[in-house]
């Protein structure tokens, strides 16, 4: 990959590299895309396209309605409250 890429790369994610690191960023973004390279060369004829290896369902479980707890019960398990609110630090100005 051309150091200039690298460069290009570098504004884009917004950092600063070294002339050492830039050369050695530039050799492994080259070695990797050489290695996609490689891996389109395989014959995938035949074989169907895979979202995952692994055959996997959802297992989805009936929604059921609870009651609400009361309020005194909610806030009974709170550090700091109030008579009806849970209290926290203030944290804006």
């Amino acid at each position: 990959m051309l150091l200039e890429e690298v460069r290009h790369v570098m504004r884009l994610a917004r950092i600063r590299l070294s002339d050492q690191e830039i050369e050695k960023f530039g050799k492994q973004m080259n070695d990797i895309v050489e290695y996609v390279g490689k891996l389109k060369e395989i014959n995938t004829e035949g074989i169907e396209p895979t979202s995952h290896i692994i055959e996997l369902c959802n297992v989805f479980r009936e929604d059921t309605v609870i009651l609400p707890q009361s309020r005194e019960l909610m806030l009974s398990n709170a550090p700091h409250s109030d008579e009806r609110f849970y209290v926290v630090p203030k944290i804006i100005e």
